[in-house]
């Protein structure tokens, strides 16, 4: 018959690591699951605790959610910058057909 050893699971054992718990919260905001997902991240490297997987989604999400942003912001920054030129010139073509004396910036 083997012999079997009693084995005792300490308290890290059967916890998941804090910290990559609270990387899952990366789809609320990005930097705290980014931040989080590191400190989990590095928390769980030797495998005394349970969250790695959590960790690794936490920061994906995370760094998607930044990407997401980003690319939102500039998108946004542009289409205001296109939409305000686009404004800007056909404003000005009207007030230049407007009739008024020099309103068109030729010398009258």
């Amino acid at each position: 018959m083997p012999e079997t050893t009693d084995y005792t699971p300490t308290a890290d054992d059967d916890q998941t690591n804090v910290w990559a718990a609270i990387s899952l919260f990366g789809v609320l905001l990005p930097i705290l699951g980014v931040v989080a997902g590191h400190i989990g991240l590095h928390q769980t490297r030797d495998g005394g605790q349970r969250g790695r997987d959590l960790a690794i989604v936490g920061l994906v999400i995370g760094y998607a959610g930044i990407v997401t942003t980003l690319v939102g912001v500039a998108l946004a920054v542009v289409f205001a910058l296109s939409t305000a030129t686009w404004f800007g010139d056909h404003y000005l073509a009207a007030a230049g057909a407007g009739g008024a004396p020099g309103a068109s910036g030729a010398p009258g």
